[in-house]
Formats: C-alpha cells, sequence, structure tokens
C-alpha cells in the first residue's frame, strides 16, 4: 500500500523486475521477493519500510479489505471431501479451527484504521520477525542494511487459541458418492528429522510401505503429511477409499502396521536419497524453495540447506523406530472421515 518513502512501491519494485508477495497463514505472515544482487539493497530496504513503517491509507485499506480479506475467508463448503477431512485431523491435533484462523466475516467488516494501527504496533517488532535471505550475500552485509531501517524493538508475540474438542473420532456424514476420505492424526510434541523420512517411509511411494501393503487395492490415493507450528507438530496418514466396507479394511491393516512397524537398511535409504533430492529443489526453487525450507525448519532450527540435509543423513534405524513406537499410538491418535 506504500507509505510516505515509498508511495508507489509497486512502479519502483517493477523497474528492478521485482515483485513483492505476501500471504497469511495460520501463524505467521510471510513477504517475500527475489531480486538480483546489484538491486538487493534497494529491495530490502524498500520492503523493511514497507512492513515496518506503512501508511495506513483508508481508501486503500477499506479496499484490500474488500478485494483481498473478505473473499479468503472460507466456510466448510468452500473445501472438497478430502480437503475437509485433512482441515479437521489439523484442527483436532493441533486443538485450533482454522477456519477462524483470519476471524469471521463480521470481524473483519468491522476492523477499522485504529485497529490496524494498534495490532501492528503491538506484533511488528524485532522480537517477533525474522529475515531468511538465500543467495550471494554475507551476514555482515546483510546486518549493515537491516540497521538502516528503524525497526521497533518493544511489542509482543500473539498468542495461539486453542479450541477445546472432546472427540478424538469424528465422522462427517455428506451426501457424496460412496467414498470414504479418512485422515488419521498423531501429535508430536518436539521436532526431530527422522519424521520427514517416515513421512517418505509411509508415503505414496513404490518402494515403500503403504503400495507393498497392498492398500492401493482398497484406495484410490494414499497420502502423508508433516506438519509443524511454533509450539508443535503433527503427523498425518490420509486414505481415500472406494466405499464404507474398504475404509474399514484400511483402518484394521493400519493399526496392524503401526503397531508392528519396522524399517529395512533399503527403506532407510531410499526415504534419504528422496528428502535430500526435495531440499536441492528447494535450494534452487526462488521464494518458494524459500517457504518450503520454512516449513521444514520449525523455529529456524536450521541456519541453511546444508545444516538440513546434515541433519536427514545423521538419522539411524533406532531412531526411527523409537519415534514410531512413542508417537504412532492410538492413545496419541484422532481419525476424521468424511463420506
Amino acid at each position: 500500500m506504500g507509505n510516505k518513502q515509498h508511495p508507489d512501491p509497486d512502479l519502483k519494485t517493477a523497474k528492478l523486475g521485482v515483485q513483492i508477495e505476501g500471504n497469511t497463514g495460520s501463524e505467521r505472515t510471510l513477504f517475500y521477493c527475489s531480486s538480483l544482487k546489484e538491486d538487493f539493497p534497494i529491495v530490502l530496504k524498500l520492503l523493511l519500510s514497507l512492513i515496518f513503517h506503512p501508511e495506513f491509507q483508508p481508501e486503500k485499506c477499506e479496499r484490500e479489505k474488500r478485494e483481498s480479506i473478505l473473499t479468503a475467508v472460507n466456510q466448510e463448503t468452500n473445501y472438497t471431501y478430502w480437503k475437509l477431512s485433512e482441515l479437521w485431523a489439523e484442527n483436532l491435533v493441533f486443538k485450533w479451527d482454522r477456519l477462524k484462523s483470519l476471524g469471521n466475516y463480521q470481524d473483519i467488516v468491522s476492523l477499522d484504521i485504529d485497529d490496524l494501527k494498534t495490532r501492528h504496533k503491538k506484533y511488528f517488532n524485532t522480537g517477533n520477525s525474522y529475515i531468511i535471505v538465500h543467495g550471494d550475500i554475507y551476514k555482515k552485509d546483510l546486518s549493515n542494511l537491516v540497521k538502516h531501517v528503524k525497526i521497533p524493538e518493544k511489542g509482543e508475540k500473539p498468542k495461539v487459541y486453542r479450541t477445546a474438542y472432546n472427540e478424538s473420532d469424528v465422522w462427517l456424514n455428506r451426501n457424496n458418492p460412496p467414498i470414504v476420505e479418512t485422515y488419521y492424526g498423531f501429535s508430536i510434541p518436539e521436532f526431530h528429522p527422522g519424521w520427514e523420512l517416515i513421512k517418505k517411509i509411509m508415503g505414496n511411494y513404490p518402494e515403500f510401505k503403504l503400495w507393498k501393503g497392498g492398500f492401493h487395492s482398497l484406495c484410490y490415493m494414499v497420502d502423508s503429511k508433516i506438519k509443524w507450528t511454533s509450539t508443535n507438530g503433527g503427523f498425518f496418514l490420509y486414505f481415500g477409499a472406494s466405499s464404507k466396507k474398504d475404509s474399514i479394511e484400511v483402518d484394521i491393516a493400519i493399526w496392524d502396521l503401526l503397531e508392528n512397524f519396522h524399517i529395512t537398511d533399503d527403506e532407510l535409504t531410499y526415504a534419504k536419497k528422496i528428502k535430500i533430492i526435495e531440499i536441492m529443489k528447494m535450494k534452487e526453487g526462488g521464494e518458494l524453495g524459500l517457504i518450503s525450507f520454512l516449513n521444514s525448519n520449525p523455529s529456524l532450527r536450521y541456519k541453511d540447506f546444508d545444516e538440513m540435509e546434515d541433519g536427514i543423513i545423521k538419522v539411524d534405524k533406532t531412531e526411527i523406530s523409537n519415534l514410531a513406537a512413542k508417537y504412532l499410538k492410538k492413545n496419541n491418535s484422532i481419525r476424521v472421515r468424511v463420506g
């Protein structure tokens, strides 16, 4: 939206071939862009100026609220049954309500300029922000650039609002074809790189357990996912079964697999190769690669891609088995079915 120092930032960045993007997730807002090395100092100072010293112009704020924010408020009806089961699995594991992460429609409509200024002053500060840069620049040079922008030091970190759910097994009855979308979720209290390998070993790959275990004869799709938040993580397994009968057989089979979980040397080797290739793609992926790096790197545990790769290489079979035995259990699970 610009500020007094940069009233028309889009025009300024366009002349450098740069487009500043942003998105808001459940716990954080990201701003990102790519530039040539020679233009990086200009772009970074402009970006930091816009983020930490915005000018809240009423007309522009109302237009942004009307055209971008209100249109992003979702209802359950906006989701496919597959994504609805995923949504509810995350809700139960993380004890939040993702549909309310932006607030409801009336909350957003009622926001005024004073509300925006208050929240910005409260949360946009050095203790609640970070910069990730991938490219040909030294840390000391980056620090010198940041010093030229007055970033507020006082402020707070926002609290995550939790929602109490009494159920761990949710059935959402929908009038759809006779398919059943099922998500299993497991709470992970602390980060460990081994979960990235468990995700591969329990994922949609020909050499791994769900293919060899016959799940594809019962399901038209299987998948696995790991998600990290600021406080914990969640491991998820998805099965799209062709019928209720098949979903019952999947349930029996998956618990038999998890209760007798073990991995071979070949499985560990294959999983590491797949993850290391993913990390290589992150390096080449521009802004989206950095976002993937951040999503796989809670609390910025790894300072760069090499550290992340090294963390994967060092994981052994015993660590994998211990993680599975400790957390992939019925008393640490939720199940969501839509169908």
